[in-house]
């Protein structure tokens, strides 16, 4: 952006301005000083522990630079820094030009590190085998199906072996609502004091939804219209359950 008028051409003469008197005894050429355009780049960890300092100065059409590496409490890595909450923006790296004419802020993005939230295959040491094979309970566990032959849950989601996973519904998803069975998660422990999230991720651990659990109510229903279709895990504390997209 613009910023003064010199008598020299690298900024370092005298500065005109409305105000100055002109003394010259003669004509006097003034060139335009320049000033590069300076934004606040600002950081939120999305879910992780914020970053100090939790914003940077960038130059317009300047790379970025050196970028933080935020933190996460449980089974969480750091992917990337986005300039959508859901990851669906620009990716930002240290050698990204800045191309916004004014602030922004990066969403930190996490993919999950927990195998067990990513396949619902519990191994038994119990002696109980009622499976035939471990690739069957794999089949019957994504057609949302229990090992016990129930079929008829009307949420497309039931038991498996013996832990209940997440009622979702309804499954799939053809609009832009899915809904939880809240009664069974009146238990677990967040919920009362709403830090209770549902977090839903891709089969490839990458979170891409979080949302407080509703405490009181029969049923939490999200916004998922902004999901691409697909298969998605469904999180509540220590339960888990499926969900296809449409």
């Amino acid at each position: 952006s613009f910023y003064s008028w010199n008598t020299e051409r690298e900024g370092n003469g005298a500065t005109y301005t409305s105000s100055t008197v002109y003394e010259a005894d003669g004509d006097v050429k003034l060139y335009a000083q320049w000033r590069a355009k300076r934004y606040a780049l600002r950081f939120n960890a999305n879910g992780g522990t914020p970053v100090d300092p939790d914003s940077l100065g960038v130059t317009y059409d300047v790379a970025v630079g050196s970028l933080p590496t935020p933190l996460r409490e449980g089974e969480y890595e750091f992917v990337e820094w986005n300039a959508a909450q859901d990851g669906s923006g620009v990716k930002y790296e240290s050698s990204t030009l800045y191309s916004i004419d004014g602030n922004l802020t990066l969403y930190a993005q996490w993919k999950s590190t927990d195998e067990g939230n990513n396949n619902n295959n519990d191994d038994d040491d119990g002696g109980n085998n009622n499976n035939n094979n471990d690739d069957d309970d794999d089949e019957e566990e994504e057609d949302g199906n229990d090992d016990g032959g129930n079929n008829n849950d009307p949420t497309g989601v039931a038991t498996a072996g013996s832990r209940q996973i997440l009622k979702l519904y309804p499954n799939p998803i053809t609009g832009g609502k899915l809904m939880i069975d809240s009664e069974q998660l009146k238990n677990l422990q967040g919920l009362k004091d709403k830090k209770l999230k549902v977090k839903i991720y891709t089969l490839s651990g990458s979170l891409v939804g979080e949302y407080a659990a509703v405490y009181g109510a029969k049923v939490t229903t999200i916004n998922v219209g902004h999901l691409a279709s697909g298969v998605y895990m469904v999180k509540v504390g220590d339960m888990v359950g499926r969900v296809v997209k449409k």
